[in-house]
């Protein structure tokens, strides 16, 4: 099996790829966008490396760090790990997990949240601010609308 990250998510986003070049082209794909939907609200993900999927960075450090892409077993055993030494060693632990989760991410440590914004600008931003694994690698935007379900294929699943 292929490890997830070696897993080239181009392929998956080609047809729906605009590539951008500049500020210019940014803010007119983001007004075409705005004209294409008028009525809709969009949700945006900025990510430093077009070739990832919608990976967490749990997963893309388990991964890493075991040479496999991480099943839902290996994922709850970490993610429980990291509660726990949040809870323990950082004295959080009046804090439900979820909001605790995001705030272990806030400050780098690895979840499985994605980070989403309703600002192309900050998704942008997170798409391109400097990162050393990551500088030489082109990025990626994802738009969703927000108010529709997600419709997920077989394409998704890099396990």
């Amino acid at each position: 099996m292929t490890p997830a990250q070696d897993v080239d998510a181009n392929r998956l986003f080609a047809p729906w790829q605009i590539p951008i070049g500049g500020w210019k082209s940014f803010q007119d794909e983001i007004n075409n966008l705005a004209s294409a939907y008028p009525d809709e609200s969009f949700v945006w993900r900025g990510q430093s490396n077009a070739s990832w999927g919608l990976q967490s960075s749990l997963s893309r450090a388990l991964n890493e760090l075991n040479g496999t892409p991480p099943d839902e077993g290996t994922l709850v055993r970490a993610e429980k790990s990291l509660l726990w030494r949040a809870r323990v060693d950082w004295r959080m632990d009046g804090i439900k997990a979820l909001p605790l989760l995001a705030q272990m991410q806030h400050v780098g440590v690895p979840t499985r949240l994605l980070d989403v914004t309703f600002n192309p600008l900050i998704a942008a931003w997170f798409a391109v601010a400097r990162n050393k694994g990551s500088d030489d690698k082109a990025a990626r935007l994802l738009v969703f609308l927000d108010n529709k379900p997600l419709q997920l294929t077989s394409l998704w699943d890099t396990n």
